[in-house]
């Protein structure tokens, strides 16, 4: 009679397939923490870009119908003006400029020191064509401080044109800083703000032309801003 025996085996895992098993689960748990992190910085970066696409609208004019820039902000108080400018004003016939004829070309250094911390700068400028590139501004090493954009903000009730300087860091109270800008402008037949013509005959009869320069020409702190109520 023939006996039989049962042998049962016990299934166990080795060590060799625990680490396997080990090592999956934390490459899957690395594989998911990456892609959180991806889509997060993505989102972040997204706002980011946006954010800054909508604060450097260069050269973008907006109707201001509230009061914010009809005095200029106390933050920053200029204390010197360096201001280089060429006139391209054609006063006898045998002159010609050609395509700048009746323009200004400006380069103006205006010294300042920040009274508050603040990350803007806003300037008169009123028929005055400059962009982002035009502009830089340094700190008492000589640094450059980088550029978000600029906008420009015009009241047509009270005829205010302002631009806005915004930049990539704020600027340290009671610190002085240089702002450097290149701009042009036109002369015009009538005054409207800037630099306008006249003529006059001289002692030999012969016409000639003349400016007027008022202040509203050049990128300033001051009137007419500062004088409103």
């Amino acid at each position: 009679m023939r006996k039989e025996t049962k042998v049962r085996y016990k299934e166990t895992s080795s060590p060799f397939q625990i680490q396997i098993l080990l090592i999956f689960t934390i490459f899957f748990a690395f594989i998911i923490l990456l892609l959180a992190f991806l889509i997060f910085s993505s989102k972040q970066r997204f706002e980011l870009q946006t954010t800054l696409h909508q604060r450097s609208s260069t050269n973008n004019i907006s109707i201001i119908t509230s009061q914010p820039y009809f005095r200029l902000p106390t933050t920053i108080h200029p204390f010197h003006y360096d201001l280089k400018l060429q006139i391209y004003l054609p006063y006898r016939e045998d002159l010609n400029f050609n395509e700048r004829n009746f323009s200004i070309h400006a380069d103006v250094a205006i010294r300042i020191v920040c009274l508050h911390a603040t990350d803007q700068i806003i300037l008169n400028a009123k028929n005055l064509k400059f962009d982002e590139s035009d502009i830089e501004v340094q700190d008492s090493h000589n640094e450059s401080i980088p550029l978000i954009g600029i906008n420009r903000y015009q009241h047509e009730v009270d005829d205010i044109h302002v631009v806005e300087i915004i930049l990539m860091r704020e600027l340290d109270s009671g610190h002085d800083y240089v702002i450097y800008i290149k701009y042009q402008g036109v002369i015009n037949d009538v005054w409207t703000g800037g630099l306008y013509k006249t003529q006059y005959n001289n002692i030999n009869g012969q016409t000639r032309l003349v400016i007027i320069i008022l202040t509203i020409s050049f990128l300033s702190f001051s009137m007419p801003f500062q004088s409103k109520k």
